[in-house]
C-alpha cells in the first residue's frame, strides 16, 4: 500500500475517533506507539494474542484506548491489503497525527487557561485591600486582651 493512502486513512480515522471520544486522545498516542513497538519486537501473532490479557496489565484509563488500537489492527489485517510493515507505518503516522491534535488542543486550552488566570489575579488584586499582608498584626492586641481576660 502507498504511504500517501496510509496517511489519508490515518487522518480520516483519527478525526473520526477523536470526535467520538476525545478523552482517550492522550492514551491513544502512547498506545499506538506501544502497539508498534510490540509488533516490531514480538511479531503480529504475539501482539494479537494479548487481546484478552491487556485489561489485567494496564491502568483503567489505558484499557479503552488499547482496545481501540487492537481492534484497528485486527480490522486492517482482515482487509488483506495491509502488510505488517504497512500496519507499523499506519501506527507511526497515527501517533504523529495524534500528537498534532494534542498540541493544537493543548495550545488552545493553555491560552484560555492563561487568560482566565490573569483575569482572576486582577479580580483578586481589586478585592485585596484588607489582606493579611497589608497589616498582619491588626487584631493582635484584641486577641491578647481576650486571652488575658481583660
Amino acid at each position: 500500500m502507498d504511504k500517501c493512502e496510509i496517511l489519508k486513512e490515518v487522518n480520516e480515522w483519527s478525526k473520526d475517533t477523536i470526535k467520538k471520544n476525545p478523552s482517550i486522545l492522550n492514551n491513544l498516542k502512547s498506545d499506538s506507539k506501544r502497539a508498534a513497538s510490540l509488533i516490531k519486537n514480538t511479531g503480529m501473532e504475539k501482539y494479537l494474542s494479548l487481546d484478552g490479557v491487556y485489561a489485567k496489565a494496564l491502568r483503567e484509563n489505558e484499557v479503552e484506548s488499547f482496545k481501540v488500537i487492537m481492534n484497528l489492527v485486527k480490522a486492517k489485517i482482515k482487509e488483506n491489503k495491509y502488510t505488517e510493515d504497512d500496519i507499523l507505518l499506519f501506527l507511526g503516522y497515527l501517533s504523529r497525527e495524534l500528537t498534532f491534535y494534542e498540541s493544537s488542543k493543548d495550545q488552545k486550552e493553555s491560552k484560555k487557561d492563561y487568560k482566565q488566570e490573569e483575569t482572576q489575579k486582577k479580580e483578586y488584586r481589586k478585592n485585596d485591600s484588607k489582606s493579611l499582608t497589608s497589616n498582619p498584626f491588626a487584631n493582635l492586641q484584641d486577641m491578647l486582651d481576650k486571652k488575658e481576660g481583660k
